[in-house]
């Protein structure tokens, strides 16, 4: 399992990620997004979701409930994110 950061472009789509993860009881948290995220795509939201949840399972659901995910990046112990996913919406 690891530390994922899940981005968005429109505000409104996370609301169908929170409610995949809740279909699966996976937790999350709602967390400001960090400046260093802007820089990689200022269009992020100010807010994304927190999980923790394995890539391989976040991309089936992804998948299977059709979501629009602008970023995915894992957070490392340290506080850093690795990018693993950056869509174009």
């Amino acid at each position: 399992m690891n530390k994922v950061a899940i981005l968005f472009h429109d505000p409104n789509l996370g609301i169908s990620v929170e409610e995949a993860l809740e279909a699966v009881n996976i937790s999350y948290s709602i967390e400001k997004t960090p400046v260093e995220l802007f820089e990689i795509d200022p269009f992020y939201c100010k807010t994304h979701i927190l999980a923790e949840i394995s890539i391989e399972h976040l991309d089936q659901l992804r998948v299977a409930n059709r979501l629009i995910i602008a970023g995915t990046y894992i957070v490392s112990s340290n506080g850093r994110y690795e990018v693993v996913l950056k869509e174009v919406i």
